[in-house]
């Protein structure tokens, strides 16, 4: 029998279950024909860490699930890995209307790539087979799943931090009637009493940038080579939110440009070759707005999703032998999460409990391959009201 190694909701470790374990005697009738968004993401933080993330995104249609597993790992000292894999495969959904809870598998594909340290490369694998699992939600539509965990680990001065993020909307196409509220009496119950959730009402901003100059001068025998590099990138993401309700804004570029001049000895002369690549994304979505405190109700953490959208890549290139050439190409763009502060230590409360407002900024130095010598700097601010 088929198993998966599967993410376990809100638990970092991996263990086997059968592929089966889910959607057990279901049909289409009794659990739905499903369409919407499924993703995890899971980011790590640490003084040798400059970026750690690790996606799971599944785009679904008619039960139909298409889907990229991803992996990116770059450390201060150098070392890369990355992974990146595509594939489709079919959403499971069980419903239990008598516990009004659901459960939620998008199977997803192994993910391959390659890791470079110290100069040498090697394979990289990020497990074999994999899976999102979304455990014993409570049902309150039997015609929209929808919902978002996050679990925060470690963290602080010399220690490395995980934060987890489960996120899902689902719609059934072939809708029913069944009220929640005709579940049995214990899912009743259970809400009898529960405080009305806090809802928030304001404007938060949140930008990532970086760029820079470079040269690189090589002797080749007596002849003077001169490699040029001008690259940035520009990431503006904006909210605006109206009882924790809102639309997010995204709007990305960036530029690669490289001019690099080379001897031949044969037939001695210089030759030129200048490339520039682009990307651009843009794209808006409705979102919600969570705010978490801590438990002593000191600090707190802002995050929301911002919209998946196109993402377009051109290409030019003019060599002085080979000539012009270009490429352009478009594809679908993973959807972000914005998590306010990203650090662990949460945000501290100020003296009004009803307004949040804040900044946040970060600055990752130049990595010392990079011959521009650009910073990575992160800046966001915040100003919130709750609605009573």
């Amino acid at each position: 029998m088929k198993t998966y190694k599967i993410i376990s909701l809100l638990f970092i470790s991996l263990f086997s279950i059968q592929s089966n374990t889910i959607g057990q005697n279901n049909s289409e009738d009794d659990d739905g024909i499903w369409t919407g968004t499924v993703t995890f993401l899971e980011k790590q933080t640490g003084k040798e860490i400059i970026i750690s993330e690790w996606r799971m995104d599944a785009k679904i249609s008619n039960n139909i699930t298409a889907v990229i597993h991803s992996f990116t790992f770059k450390s201060t000292n150098g070392t890369t890995s990355d992974c990146k894999t595509e594939d489709k495969g079919e959403l499971e959904v069980d419903i239990d209307y008598e516990t009004g809870k659901y459960s939620i598998k998008v199977p997803m594909p192994g993910c391959y790539g390659k890791t470079i340290s110290n100069g040498s490369t090697s394979d990289f694998s990020k497990t074999d087979e994999t899976a999102i699992m979304i455990n014993d939600q409570p049902l309150k539509d039997p015609n929209i799943l929808e919902g978002i965990l996050t679990e925060k680990t470690g963290g602080g001065d010399n220690e490395n931090g995980t934060t987890t993020t489960y996120k899902w909307r689902l719609e059934r196409k072939n809708k029913i009637n069944i009220p929640v509220s005709q579940n049995n009496n214990k899912a009743k119950s259970s809400n009898t009493g529960t405080p009305k959730k806090e809802t928030w009402t304001g404007t938060v901003t949140w930008i990532k940038t970086s760029g820079g100059i470079g040269k690189l001068v090589n002797d080749n025998n007596g002849h003077q080579e001169v490699h040029q590099y001008d690259n940035y990138f520009a990431y503006h993401t904006k909210a605006d939110f109206i009882n924790s309700k809102g639309t997010v804004s995204r709007a990305d570029s960036s530029r690669k440009w490289e001019k690099d001049s080379l001897f031949y000895s044969n037939p001695n002369i210089y030759t030129t070759t200048e490339s520039t690549e682009k990307i651009i994304r843009n794209g808006t979505g409705e979102f919600n707005l969570e705010v978490e405190f801590s438990e002593d109700k000191k600090t707190y953490w802002i995050s929301f999703f911002g919209p998946i959208c196109t993402e377009y890549y051109s290409f030019e290139r003019n060599d002085q032998i080979l000539g012009h050439s270009k490429d352009s190409s478009a594809k679908e763009d993973g959807g972000i999460q914005i998590t306010l502060p990203a650090g662990f230590a949460g945000y501290p409360l100020g003296i009004n409990p009803n307004l949040l407002i804040g900044k946040f900024e970060e600055i990752i130095p130049a990595n010392p391959d990079d011959p521009t010598h650009a910073e990575i700097i992160t800046r966001a601010k915040w100003e919130l009201k709750k609605v009573k």
